[in-house]
C-alpha cells in the first residue's frame, strides 16, 4: 500500500469463515462497473462561485475558468435568501453561453419569492458550449423595502 493503492480485491476467498460464494460474479461485475462510473464522473472545471449577502442584481459575469474546450457542461446553482425584506422580494439566476456561434441564455433558478430566510431555489442546466466561449451568470433582484433583502448564491460548473 506504499503506492497509495489498496490491496487487490479479494475475489477468490470469502472474508469470513463459512460464507462461501459471498462475492458472486454479478456482485464483482457491479463493483467493476461502479468504479468505471465513478472514474467517468463529471469534472469540476471552475472554482465554485460564491456570492454572500448580495443586495442587488448582478450583471452578466463570466464564471472564472481557463479557456473551455467545446463540449457539454453542467451548471448547478443554489440561492437562499439570508435577510428578508419588509414586504416582498425576488431573486432569479440566468446563465448565458455560446452554442454554434449563437448566444443562448436560460433561467437556471426561477424567481425565489418566499421572502423568508428559509426561501431557497436551485437549478441544474446542461449546455453545449463553443470552444473558448465563456459561460456567464447574472441575477435579477427586487426588494420591497428597497435594498433590504440579501441573498447567497453558489454556482458550480462541471464538464460532462
Amino acid at each position: 500500500m506504499a503506492n497509495g493503492q489498496g490491496p487487490p480485491f479479494p475475489n477468490r476467498e470469502p472474508p469470513l469463515e463459512g460464507m462461501k460464494n459471498l462475492f458472486t460474479r454479478p456482485l464483482l461485475t457491479w463493483f467493476r462497473d461502479l468504479r468505471s462510473d465513478v472514474d467517468a464522473a463529471p469534472t469540476q472545471v471552475a472554482t465554485p462561485v460564491e456570492v454572500a449577502s448580495s443586495s442587488a442584481s448582478i450583471g452578466t459575469t463570466p464564471i472564472p475558468t481557463d479557456p473551455l474546450a467545446a463540449g457539454l457542461y453542467r451548471v448547478s446553482a443554489y440561492v437562499r435568501i439570508v435577510v428578508a425584506a419588509a414586504t416582498s422580494s425576488s431573486v432569479s439566476v440566468t446563465i448565458a453561453w455560446v452554442d454554434e456561434g449563437i448566444t443562448c441564455s436560460a433561467t437556471l433558478v426561477p424567481a425565489v419569492t418566499g421572502n423568508t430566510t428559509a426561501s431557497t431555489g436551485a437549478g441544474i442546466l446542461l449546455l453545449r458550449v463553443d470552444a473558448t466561449s465563456p459561460i456567464s451568470y447574472s441575477t435579477t433582484y427586487a426588494s420591497n423595502g428597497a435594498g433590504e433583502m440579501a441573498y447567497d448564491l453558489v454556482l458550480l460548473l462541471e464538464a460532462v
